[in-house]
């Protein structure tokens, strides 16, 4: 799209020097031209089949699922326009490749949240955190690095941002993950014991109170009984 790269300069020329890599300026993708291939055998004497013909001109995306025979496409062309003339250049290429850009998508937060001054478009976050200036609004990702920008590193941002989230539930009373948590697990565990339940009557054990210290001491009792029989 412009005649010059937003890369670093290392990677600019290394780019621009080598002897493989042709570099069309001011263009963007118009189109991506392909042709239909017969993927099945097919009894044909007439050498002018459609299918087999390099020029064929076929959308890509079109939907071959009812023909009669089945169909591989494949990519013969790329069309680029020039964003000064207007004009068009057909390309012979065996393969499309789409990179995506650094720009982030963060415009929808203009006026809500402070962005880095430095670095536009990239939100601005506080004290190496996933906090932002709006309380309860988190930024983790290539929206708020601009400096390494993998997916690793967006993954862990991500992780700091769901801890930075919860912290924040847990403050407003808005969730109790530690509580929940020991709710949960002693529902298991009544569940496993199966309610302490009295194999003659059905009856619960101490009036249906479940003393997870006295079952304890049971258990540490049998075991201290094997190791001695053992010994």
């Amino acid at each position: 799209r412009r005649y010059t790269f937003r890369a670093s300069k290392v990677m600019a020329d290394r780019v621009m020097n080598h002897p493989l890599i042709e570099i069309i300026w001011n263009s963007t993708l118009q189109e991506i031209t392909g042709k239909s291939i017969e993927t099945t055998p097919i009894v044909n004497n007439n050498n002018n089949n459609a299918a087999d013909q390099d020029d064929e001109h076929v959308d890509l995306d079109a939907d071959t699922s009812s023909d009669d025979s089945e169909h591989s496409k494949i990519v013969t062309g790329a069309i680029l326009k020039n964003v000064n003339t207007g004009e068009t250049l057909a390309l012979k290429v065996d393969a499309v490749f789409i990179a995506i850009g650094h720009t982030p998508t963060t415009s929808f937060l203009k006026g809500i949240v402070d962005f880095d001054p430095n670095h536009a478009g990239y939100i601005s976050t506080l004290d190496k955190s996933t906090l932002t200036s709006v309380t309860g609004i988190f930024a983790a990702g290539d929206v708020a690095d601009s400096v390494y920008r993998q997916a690793i590193t967006s993954a862990g941002s991500g992780a700091a941002a769901a801890l930075d989230a919860e912290r924040y539930l847990s403050q407003e009373g808005l969730g109790n993950e530690a509580a929940e948590m020991e709710a949960e697990l002693l529902r298991e565990l009544l569940m496993d014991m199966n309610m302490v339940e009295d194999e003659d009557n059905g009856d619960l054990n101490a009036g249906g109170i479940y003393n997870v210290y006295e079952d304890a001491a049971a258990r540490m009792g049998g075991v201290r009984e094997s190791i001695t029989g053992e010994l």
